[in-house]
């Protein structure tokens, strides 16, 4: 027993290691989401776990692999308006390879 609990004490250490490895090649961008001009729904109001699956697919079908995302929210972003182009304040994050900066920065993706 002693034995199994060990090796998966040093299996647990290993990926823990690596995970901090990849880190090193990837690069976090946000997304300011709008009303309704997001380019994976129109629905301003997707909570979190109905949003983040659609954002990984839309940039999945565009050749992005995404590590991880969240969302915050910025008072700082959020518009008092109606129009779809408003943005909500909410900053949608994904953690992405840094070879696939380019693409994501010409789908309109930034950097804080």
């Amino acid at each position: 027993m002693k034995k199994i609990i060990l090796v998966f004490g040093a299996l647990l250490i290993l990926i823990g290691s690596n995970g901090c490895l990849e880190d090193e090649d990837q690069s976090t961008f946000f997304w300011a989401q709008t009303k309704c001009a997001d380019p994976w729904s129109k629905d301003p109001d997707l909570n979190q776990n109905e949003l983040e699956p659609l954002v990984i697919q839309f940039l999945d079908k565009e050749g992005i692999d995404v590590y991880d995302t969240w969302i915050e929210f910025a008072a700082a972003l959020s518009q008092d308006c109606e129009a779809c182009s408003c943005t909500t304040g909410n900053k949608i994050y994904v953690r992405i390879d840094q070879s696939d900066e380019p693409a994501i920065r010409d789908l309109g993706f930034q950097t804080d």
